[in-house]
């Protein structure tokens, strides 16, 4: 899935959540990555409820680093025509939102920044010492 790729959107509920970050572009992909560890939560929880857990091994990774560049607008969506019922902000003109620190660069980028990624091994399949 892509659930933290342009374009930029997350449920309201999620976004309210990230109110400090003035930056809409850096708010959405905040509660973009929060339903992502919402959703990865839940669905361990159903490996357990199922006794599947100790037989999985779940791999998640990135493809490239975060996209640093230039930020335009967002847009302001809304759910029906009336106007005070809102779907939040979405951004349809711009990956923005992404933060590399401490590295350089960033996605389309050859610095580390856009080529070291994050990524993480779980599951009851990985042995008892290495979790």
């Amino acid at each position: 899935p892509r659930m933290a790729h342009y374009p930029l959107q997350a449920p309201p509920e999620y976004q309210e959540r990230f109110m400090e970050i003035e930056e809409p572009h850096r708010r959405v992909y905040a509660a973009m990555i929060s339903v992502l560890d919402d959703q990865l939560k839940h669905l361990t929880e159903k490996f357990k409820e199922k006794g599947l857990w100790e037989d999985t091994l779940m791999v998640l990774s990135s493809d490239n680093g975060g996209f640093t560049h230039s930020v335009q607008s967002c847009n302001e969506t809304f759910a029906s025509m009336d106007p005070r019922v809102s779907n939040g902000t979405s951004c349809f003109n711009s990956e923005a939102g992404a933060n590399n620190y401490p590295l350089r660069g960033g996605k389309y980028s050859n610095f580390e920044g856009g080529t070291r990624v994050n990524a993480f091994v779980s599951g009851g399949f990985v042995p008892e010492p290495m979790r």
